[in-house]
């Protein structure tokens, strides 16, 4: 039996698994089980019962093994459920009922026993388990079970001992402002239970001072009152919450807060006051007049350390009603009213914003070449902007050999990829207007072999077609252009990742394996098919996404075909792909063209929030999402667009509304998904120009001149990828804008 006594030693985990296997051979099958154990490991066909007759021993203890795998996932589901409703002793009864075979999962068997000793009023019990619970040293759960021993300690009234425990958490853990706060709401409660008053109003002010956004706030202020009984928040207490509200970008609530503040009576103080209250109703989308009343009193004031940051304040509220003449006129004011100050770069830089934006390409050329030298006081990045701005001001008017200089000059010293291959593009349309042909086209086929698949390489496939000539370059490897490398599975994760998957604690699988890629990241490497399979599972992908996506960029410097193939998947992978398929039928929508925003817009993942409160995978703003809804006759939460199936619903009809507005174009539905609709009417009545190449360019918002780029460059690669076909890219191009364009009141 030495064949047993190995196996022991190597699969005792799974050894019971074998025992029971081995028992009901047995029963079912006439082979003598004297030589089984040879049996067992040469993996000799078995006749057993018809179900296994033509399973292999190795194969009946792997399915063994999958199916207890899958017993523990379904035993972790009902527990949690029975947790849910408060039946916790039957809770307690299943999770007791594992054995020693579920040793990955044991922290997290230990804590929900704990969990639900605790919620069963037994506090006692729990604290034993938890002690069982820290000696696993490994777990990710370590603060968890800290924060559930305080609780512990806290539902008997051994404040002292809870507090140590939350006190412990907070120093090590490492998550969100919302963990910290609830952390400190609990430490300032255990102060105060036990009498240590100003330990417990020093907690409870910095819950107010430094989180006034949170859901804890509130409860501090209670807990302050509590101790004192006439308490009311300092001013400077205010000032601090005002400024927490706008780092946040929650300004209607720092308005409010602020308008909470008596205004002060010292001339310096009181003018702080004012430009803050005018910013915020600027930037909470109140009322401009009332900001643009407020910053013109500053303004009319030259003495006002103020009045320079009223100016552009000013400017920037007159350019978001339209008026850019009275834009323009501030901006001018504030160079000549201080000449020597450090911002004027960015305030030209602005001017010439304003001056591109209405199209006054011969004011351009006559009035910025002069800032077009090394003694400017611009810095590098401003001195792009107008060697930029006068390139395409040359081109438009016709001045080809200054076009020529500055596109030139562009293209040899850009760094950044993308922007080299723009200028190399227009520095060969400009060599196509004067008159020379097979310059041209060599760069555009450069072009094509250097940037594979971008913006510019279509772009450039685009004009060799429209001027008659060749591509000749190679994109694919036909032989290997078909190779196999979906699977649409987790088989990959640690098993302890698949339980936690097929027992639906999402929550914990995303912490899991958070740590597991970046424990794992330098093994899994080396197995981009495994990195594939990963990424078609769904909800957890975009960890995955967000840690390889760096690490494979380099890949996109060669054509996709033979071994480079599996790492453009991996670039582009289709997570989520059943929902968008779904709903780009149902609103039709190209699903790589929705598959192009999702990546750009968020990485795939799904609890993304911008700064600007745009929401989930496809980064929908609530006011949108509420427009969205009633279109569609649905009842809206904001919190509804984190969840991925209601925002890719919504994005994809948003989008398709977008394209009907504007008649298919995609680079004008693109422009207005990330600028506004609004934005890109007021671009389209000035009539810049019809061709799209050159409109893309002319975008006055640079994010959004570079956002239409990107996901066009996704939508050609995901095109190609898995359509095997770039016609429907190229077609964007030929579209021109419509002369007029449907108005849509909704958005």
């Amino acid at each position: 039996m030495k064949f047993k006594a190995i196996f022991l030693i190597l699969f005792s985990p799974l050894w019971t698994s074998c025992l029971k296997t081995e028992e009901r051979l047995k029963k079912t099958s006439h082979v003598n089980m004297d030589s089984y154990d040879d049996q067992l490991i040469s993996s000799n066909t078995l006749e057993v019962k018809e179900k296994d007759r033509n399973k292999s021993s190795h194969e009946l203890l792997f399915s063994t093994k999958t199916e207890f795998k899958q017993s523990i996932a379904d035993s972790f589901k009902k527990a949690i459920g029975l947790i849910n409703e408060k039946r916790y002793k039957e809770a307690i009864s299943v999770l007791n009922s594992f054995d020693a075979r579920a040793y990955e999962v044991e922290d997290y068997r230990l804590y929900y026993i704990a969990k639900a000793h605790l919620m069963n009023s037994n506090p006692g019990s729990a604290i034993k388990i938890i002690e069982k619970l820290e000696e696993e040293k490994q777990s990710i759960l370590k603060n968890d079970a800290l924060i559930l021993a305080g609780d512990a300690y806290f539902s008997t009234g051994q404040y002292d001992k809870a507090t140590q425990y939350y006190e412990k958490a907070f120093q090590s853990d490492e998550k969100t402002s919302l963990r910290k706060t609830s952390l400190l709401l609990k430490i300032a409660q255990s102060y105060e239970l036990s009498e240590k008053t100003i330990k417990a109003r020093e907690k409870y002010a910095k819950i107010l001072r430094e989180f006034p956004d949170s859901i804890e706030a509130q409860e501090a202020l209670n807990g302050m009152r509590r101790l004192v009984p006439q308490f009311v928040i300092p001013e400077e207490w205010k000032w601090d919450r005002v400024e927490k509200f706008e780092k946040n970008r929650l300004f209607e609530e720092a308005l409010a807060e602020l308008e909470t503040i008596q205004i002060p009576k010292q001339k310096e103080e009181k003018e702080k006051y004012l430009f803050k209250k005018a910013f915020l109703i600027f930037k909470a989308r109140k009322s401009i007049s009332e900001s643009l009343k407020i910053l013109m009193k500053l303004i009319s004031n030259r003495k006002s350390k103020l009045s320079l940051d009223a100016i552009l304040l000013s400017a920037s509220c007159y350019k978001k009603l339209g008026d850019y003449k009275k834009a323009r006129v501030l901006l001018q004011l504030y160079l000549k009213r201080y000449p020597e100050s450090k911002d004027k770069g960015d305030v030209l830089t602005r001017l010439l914003e304003l001056d591109l934006t209405e199209g006054r390409w011969n004011f351009i050329v006559k009035n910025y070449s002069k800032f077009d030298n090394e003694k400017t006081f611009l810095d590098d990045n401003q001195k792009h902007k107008v060697m930029r701005a006068l390139g395409f001001s040359s081109f438009l008017i016709g001045d080809i050999s200054k076009a020529l200089q500055y596109f030139d000059r562009l293209r040899r010293g850009e760094n950044d990829q993308m922007e080299q291959a723009g200028y190399n593009y227009w520095y060969s349309m400009t060599l196509l207007k004067k008159g020379n042909r097979v310059k041209p086209a060599e760069i555009l086929r450069s072009i094509i072999q250097n940037y594979p698949l971008s913006y510019y390489a279509m772009l450039s496939m685009f004009k060799l077609k429209e001027i008659g000539e060749s591509i000749d370059v190679k994109m694919v490897d036909d032989e290997n252009s078909e190779k196999n490398i979906e699977r649409d599975s987790c088989e990959y994760f640690p098993d302890k990742i698949k339980i936690l998957l097929n027992a639906q604690m999402q929550r914990e699988a995303e912490r899991e394996i958070e740590t597991w890629i970046g424990e794992s990241l330098k093994e899994i490497e080396g197995k981009p098919d495994a990195i594939v399979g990963i990424l078609r599972c769904s909800d957890y992908a975009n960890i995955v996404f967000r840690r390889v996506q760096t690490k494979f960029n380099k890949y996109l410097s060669y054509y996709p075909y033979k071994d480079i193939l599996v790492f453009w998947k991996i670039l582009y992978p289709l997570i989520f792909i059943d929902d968008v398929r779904e709903f780009s039928l149902k609103f039709n929508v190209s699903p790589y063209l929705v598959m192009s925003v999702m990546r750009q817009e968020s990485s795939f993942n799904s609890q993304a929030t911008s700064l600007e409160g745009a929401t989930g995978l496809m980064q929908i703003m609530p006011q949108t999402g509420q427009n969205i809804s009633k279109l569609l006759g649905e009842e809206f939460d904001r919190f509804l667009l984190y969840d991925r199936r209601v925002n890719i619903k919504f994005g994809t009809y948003y989008l398709s509304r977008l394209l009907d507005k504007f008649g298919g174009n995609e680079i004008l539905a693109l422009a207005s998904y990330n600028g506004g609709p609004r934005n890109v009417e007021n671009w389209l009545k000035r009539r810049w120009t019809d061709q799209m190449d050159l409109f893309v360019e002319l975008i006055p918002l640079e994010q959004t001149r570079n956002y239409v780029r990107r996901v066009l460059t996704s939508y050609a690669r995901y095109s190609f990828l898995y359509d095997k076909k770039i016609d429907n890219v190229l077609e964007i191009f030929s579209r021109r804008p419509l002369p007029n364009f449907k108005e849509d009141p909704s958005f």
